[in-house]
């Protein structure tokens, strides 16, 4: 397809990834059902617990984005992307949302030895935390980086398909960038057929300044090929 670009060179991978109907898949699912991201967390869990987004007042993060530009990262894992991202650009809010609270800490402990004072983390699925914290047309820019194939029939359900698609599209202004990649190219495929299929962007370069993620990095040190498309919001 013309809006995958490859970033690396080829190296044999394991695992195939196949496509399920919806009826094999149970449909689309949030990862840790929707309880996650809704208990409350106490401040006191970390030092920068106060940059942690968790419960149902999202006050504090309304307060601090104001009429800053948001940048959302989905799936930050433990924050390298993120943190670099804010780093580059302290003007903007990043908004890293990961489902694994051990991976919000890391990302959020990160950023706190890099000195970087403009990245919160969202603990959730960011199909429920991104529609409660960032307001509709906040987010100049969302990436989509190495998402779980979720390769078993059992979870390919917690795949990102139209909802999530949905979720991104609400959150961007026109003319943000929706950025994915993977190194799944049947994955990355079927994302862009689901957001080709929303009518809601339209293809754009895949920007080649894009700070690494860990995963990006390790794939690099491989030589394993990783595949990658963007699109702006219309």
């Amino acid at each position: 397809m013309r809006c995958v670009w490859r970033v690396d060179r080829v190296s044999e991978r394991r695992k195939q990834f196949r496509r399920f109907s919806t009826d094999e898949s149970g449909g689309e699912r949030l990862i840790g059902g929707s309880q996650r991201g809704v208990a409350f967390l106490p401040r006191g869990l970390v030092r920068p617990a106060h940059l942690l987004v968790a419960g149902d007042d999202p006050a504090a993060f309304c307060a601090a984005v104001a009429d800053r530009d948001v940048v959302i990262d989905i799936g930050a894992g433990k924050g390298r992307f993120a943190v670099e991202r804010a780093a580059l650009s302290p003007d903007k809010v990043v908004l890293a949302t990961e489902t694994r609270l051990g991976f919000c800490l890391t990302a959020l402990r990160r950023a706190e030895r890099a000195l970087v004072q403009n990245l919160w983390a969202a603990w959730g699925d960011a199909r429920r935390t991104v529609p409660a914290f960032v307001r509709p047309g906040a987010a100049c820019e969302v990436t989509l980086l190495f998402p779980d194939p979720w390769w078993k029939r059992r979870h390919a359900g917690r795949r990102h398909g139209s909802l999530m698609v949905r979720v991104i599209a609400d959150a961007l202004r026109a003319g943000g960038m929706l950025v994915l990649k993977t190194d799944v190219p049947e994955y990355l495929e079927a994302l862009v057929e689901t957001v080709s299929d929303s009518h809601e962007f339209e293809e754009a370069p895949v920007p080649d300044d894009m700070p690494l993620t860990d995963r990006e990095a390790r794939l690099r040190e491989m030589g394993t090929e990783v595949f990658a498309a963007a699109f702006r919001r219309r």
